[in-house]
C-alpha cells in the first residue's frame, strides 16, 4: 500500500529527529542553517555548514534543510534591503552619489579598463555595508528559527506517546523497522536472478 504524502513527511520528520538528538540540538542545526543562508557568504553557505555541522556534531540533513531557506526571488532583495540599511547606518550612503555613480559605470564598455575600475571603487564603498547589514540580519532570522523551531519541536516531543518495549527488548518503532528492512530484503532477492 503506498504511503501518501503527509505519511511521506510525517516518516521523514520522524526520521530526521531520531537521528538528530535532542530538540534543542535540532533547533541549532536549523538555526546555523538559516544563518548561513541569509549571512553575505555567497557560494560558500553549503560548504561552511556541512563543515560547521560535523564539527559541531549537528544534524547535517537540518542544516542542509536551514540552508535552503534563502530562495533565488528572495536573494537580491534581502541582500539589497539589509545592504541598504547598513550602508545608511554607517552613513555610506549620504558620502557616495550611487545613482550617478552607476550612470557613469553603465556608460562605459565592460571591456575597458575604466568599467572595472569604477565597479571596483562601487564596491569597495559598500564593502562593510554588505558585511554588517547581511550578517546582523542573518543573525536576528537565525535567532527566530531557532525559537519557533525549539518551541515547535519541544512540544511535539512532548505529545508523542513513549515507545513501547516488547518481548524482543526491542523499542516497538525500531521493531517495525527491523520487520520492514526483511520484508524488504525478502522481496528484492525474489526480484534478482
Amino acid at each position: 500500500m503506498p504511503l501518501t504524502l503527509r505519511q511521506r513527511c510525517a516518516h521523514v520528520l520522524s526520521s530526521v529527529e531520531a537521528n538528530a538528538g535532542s530538540p534543542h540540538r535540532t533547533a541549532a542545526a536549523l538555526a546555523l542553517g538559516v544563518f548561513l543562508s541569509f549571512s553575505p557568504f555567497l557560494g560558500f553557505q553549503i560548504l561552511l555548514g556541512m563543515g560547521a555541522a560535523f564539527l559541531l556534531r549537528l544534524s547535517r540533513v537540518v542544516v542542509l534543510i536551514g540552508l535552503c531557506a534563502n530562495l533565488p526571488w528572495i536573494m537580491v532583495p534581502w541582500y539589497a534591503v539589509t545592504t541598504a540599511g547598513a550602508a545608511a547606518l554607517l552613513g555610506v550612503a549620504e558620502d557616495i552619489d550611487i545613482r550617478a555613480r552607476v550612470t557613469e559605470l553603465l556608460n562605459v564598455s565592460v571591456y575597458h579598463p575604466a568599467f572595472w575600475g569604477r565597479t571596483g571603487e562601487l564596491a569597495a564603498a559598500f564593502f562593510w555595508p554588505f558585511v554588517i547589514g547581511p550578517t546582523t540580519g542573518a543573525a536576528l532570522l537565525a535567532v527566530v528559527a531557532y525559537a519557533v523551531s525549539a518551541r515547535v519541536l519541544v512540544r511535539r516531543a512532548r505529545c508523542r506517546p513513549a515507545t513501547t518495549t516488547s518481548s524482543t527488548g526491542l523499542p516497538g518503532d525500531a521493531e517495525q523497522r527491523a520487520a520492514d528492512r526483511h520484508v524488504g530484503d525478502t522481496q528484492s532477492a525474489r526480484l534478482q536472478p
